[in-house]
């Protein structure tokens, strides 16, 4: 087989199974186990064994079988056994994504290390979940509480019995007596069988795995199916609707018959536009592997959150971020988190939190991580810049404190005292720096010393979907934004309640005054310096409309921060209120 081929598929399927591992591994942290949890893992670990296994990727269908026999023998919802359990499960799926990650980079997979992780897999024992009924011969009452009595001392040298439950009746023969038993071992079943029949006292027994305490989800949807397409494809298509859109536009001012037609173009349009768009969560999987993984070898607990998870970008932004996203998120945790002990000196809580928050409107994307950790201070900064020939005494005197903190997104610049596996080479947010401003991106630093830093990521927005207000104003159309609105109001006479306000028309973008547009529809919106009114003919209604960015240098021109070709071929400018 030509693997060459199927590289970039098999890596993309791959880190799919890795994902919902990592979501199952959530839950069971969280103490939420559905009742089918173990199976599903066991199932991304079989099928991903099965995948590298076909693509001649030994070492890794190696440490994936591991993980599949670490399962195979546990109860639908039993869960590896202890936090340890756990920890190995989760480093052999971080050693898995580091052999992706090199697939990916056309080199090979192969990790000797990986080796000595699968045989700690196989060593550590996992605890199942056993059910077992018995049927107590008829003795008496006394005779069957010792028989009971002796058996759970017996049971407990293979594991921990959990739950007992009796049920007795009595006959003119003695007393019949059934016993459930809910036993945690580690042990093989066989081994859990032998003992039941060498128990004296048993009429007879049965073992099977625990049925689940946690009831399964009240709805449970089916899995989305997935068609794979390559970049290239979607973006031609989506240029082809583009041009499909404006012709039809213009066969409906020749033949007003053909708005049916127009109708399933904008359709078609929506279902296209929607193709490129994946929400932010698609990222996390990555984020949070590389925030455990630095943890865990720097030994500072960390935990990453994720605000807005659900927010929508377009591909091609998503993929150019996610790489300085990851040095950022890993950066807060080498540079920011404290190791648990200086924490709990500083009364904070012994886990460190990364916190990651998603905003975007129609002109600019912004992304916050912020960290609870030491800060940066601007103090220290200065002193370093100097020491090793940054700035000198008198140009760091001169620095103020927001200028300082920037010193950190320079190459090569590190405040560590030695080198290591992830400090000391200065690079980390220099690469951030270098990542945004490709796309026309900034990177901004605040930070309280002993309170936390925080990187401010902005990118302008690309082709986004924002909700805006469509009007007319001199025969143009114009977009505003809503959540830049205040309120629509119809044509008024009486302005005095308002006549502070500072009234804008669109079409000359210049200050009216309010007598003179008093008769016009308006928009009350947020202004730089407050609310303004905007002054148009026509308010027509609200739409939700892919927004282009305008190329230079009409980006550079106030107050518009966009355009959007509309179903009827109509282009409109998006107006930013905040810029009249």
């Amino acid at each position: 087989m030509d693997a060459a081929r199927f590289r970039s598929l098999f890596v993309d399927e791959s880190r799919e199974h890795l994902a919902a591992a990592q979501t199952i591994l959530r839950g069971f942290d969280a103490g939420i186990v559905e009742s089918d949890a173990t199976r599903e893992l066991l199932r991304h670990a079989h099928s991903l064994k099965g995948m590298a296994a076909t693509m001649g990727f030994i070492t890794m269908a190696e440490l994936a079988h591991a993980i599949e026999d670490r399962f195979a023998a546990l109860s639908p919802s039993s869960s590896p056994a202890g936090p340890k359990g756990l920890e190995l499960v989760r480093v052999a799926i971080d050693s898995l994504s580091r052999m992706l990650d090199r697939i990916e980079a056309g080199a090979s997979p192969e990790d000797p290390a990986s080796g000595v992780l699968a045989g700690s897999l196989r060593a550590h024992r996992t605890m199942a979940s056993w059910q077992l009924d018995l049927e107590l011969t008829q003795l008496a009452a006394s005779a069957q509480v010792r028989v009971v009595h002796e058996l759970v001392l017996r049971l407990a040298s293979l594991g921990r019995v959990i739950h007992a439950s009796a049920r007795a009746t009595s006959s003119g023969a003695g007393r019949k007596a059934s016993v459930r038993l809910l036993l945690a071992s580690p042990v093989e079943a066989e081994r859990i069988d032998a003992l039941l029949a060498e128990q004296a006292g048993l009429a007879s027994w049965r073992r099977q795995p625990e049925s689940p305490r946690t009831s399964p989800p009240a709805h449970r949807t089916r899995a989305a199916g997935w068609v794979r397409v390559r970049a290239e494809q979607l973006d031609h298509l989506q240029d082809r609707v583009r041009v499909l859109v404006a012709e039809c536009a213009r066969l409906r001012v020749a033949d007003s018959s053909v708005h049916g037609l127009a109708r399933v173009v904008a359709e078609v349009r929506h279902g296209v536009r929607d193709l490129d768009l994946l929400p932010f969560d698609h990222v996390r999987f990555r984020l949070e592997r590389g925030v455990a993984e630095l943890s865990r070898r720097l030994e500072r607990p960390a935990r990453l959150e994720i605000e807005n998870p659900e927010t929508v970008l377009e591909r091609e932004i998503l993929d150019a971020i996610t790489e300085p996203l990851l040095h950022a998120v890993r950066n807060a945790v080498d540079h920011g988190i404290e190791p648990a002990t200086e924490r709990a000196a500083r009364g904070k809580p012994p886990e460190g939190r990364i916190r990651v928050r998603v905003c975007r409107n129609s002109r600019q994307l912004t992304i916050e991580i912020a960290d609870d950790g030491r800060g940066l201070d601007p103090v220290q900064l200065r002193r370093v810049a100097v020491e090793r020939g940054w700035l000198t005494s008198a140009e760091a005197m001169r620095l103020g404190d927001c200028e300082t903190l920037q010193l950190v997104t320079r190459p090569g610049f590190s405040t560590a005292d030695r080198l290591s596996l992830s400090s000391g080479r200065g690079m980390g947010l220099d690469i951030v720096v270098e990542s945004l401003a490709k796309l026309g991106g900034t990177v901004r630093i605040e930070s309280l010393p002993g309170e936390g830093a925080t990187v401010l990521l902005e990118v302008p927005a690309s082709r986004l979907r924002v909700p805006a207000l469509r009007v007319r104003d001199a025969g143009e159309c114009y977009l505003l934004p809503l959540a830049a609105i205040l309120r629509v109001e119809g044509p008024i006479v009486d302005d005095s309640e308002e006549s502070a306000w500072r009234c804008v028309s669109l079409s000359k973008t210049e200050i009216h005054s309010n007598e003179a547009n008093v008769r016009r529809p308006r928009v009350l919106a947020r202004g730089a310096d407050g609310p303004i009114a905007i002054s148009v003919d026509e308010i027509v209604g609200v739409i939700d409309p892919v927004i282009d960015p305008l190329a230079p240098p009409l980006s550079r021109v106030a107050p518009f921060s966009g355009a959007s070709l509309l179903e009827d071929g109509t282009i409109a400018l998006v107006v930013e209120p905040a810029q009249l």
